[in-house]
């Protein structure tokens, strides 16, 4: 049996957007007439439960520089093996769009590939800890490396957003050599134009493809 709802993940290198053409899309959903909760749910990844917060917490905070790199992908696994039973596939189950910002994706790019960890090993770990529910879509952001790196600014950067320019060229690549490998799931965006711009171009596939499909479903 399919499944009811859609879960539409988004993805990218720091800087890259994602995060506001997810916000984007939700108040376009809005637009629409769909309700937050009742049509549509919104989650972040590491978090959106109340143990992945926690887990968040110890992934982002500079003050961790001693966190181990196997360390740090077990926890990004184990806040999301917590928000996928809790939150994404009883939300599907139930005919919801899941709109989410990250998946197990940003694992691959920012961890197996960037950090230089066996992928195959990486992905077992993945799978395990996500029940093997992948997502519909993935809507990858990309962007040179120094534009993105630009617009995250220079105070307030994350544990993650301080690592070094070559760090950051390793997880560009790593998501574009997965997408390329993936391609049935996957839409590139290019994130260089205006965030205006890019949004037109979510919203073409949204509206052609991605809600089509979801309110056939759904039955919406």
């Amino acid at each position: 049996m399919g499944r009811k709802g859609y879960y539409l993940v988004f993805e990218g290198p720091d800087g890259s957007g994602k995060t506001t053409q997810s916000q984007n899309t939700l108040k376009y959903l809005e637009e629409l007439g769909m309700k937050k909760d009742e049509d549509f749910i919104y989650l972040r990844e590491p978090g959106g439960t109340k143990i992945g917060e926690k887990v968040r917490q110890i992934l982002l905070d500079p003050e961790n520089e001693d966190l181990a790199d196997r360390t740090e992908s077990l926890l990004y696994n184990a806040s999301r093996s917590q928000t996928t039973k809790q939150i994404v596939m009883p939300a599907v189950d139930a005919g919801k769009l899941v709109v989410a910002d990250k998946s197990y994706i940003s694992t691959i790019a920012y961890q197996a590939v960037a950090l230089g960890m066996p992928i195959d090993q990486i992905e077992q770990v993945i799978m395990f800890a996500i029940y093997n529910f992948t997502p519909d879509s993935v809507y990858l952001f990309d962007i040179p490396v120094e534009v993105g790196l630009s617009r995250c600014g220079q105070g307030g950067k994350d544990r993650i957003e301080q690592r070094d320019t070559s760090y950051h060229e390793r997880v560009r690549n790593g998501y574009l050599l997965y997408a390329r490998a993936n391609k049935d799931i996957f839409r590139i965006f290019d994130s260089t134009p205006s965030v205006e711009e890019v949004w037109e171009q979510v919203k073409h596939d949204l509206d052609n493809r991605v809600l089509e499909e979801w309110f056939e479903r759904s039955g919406r």
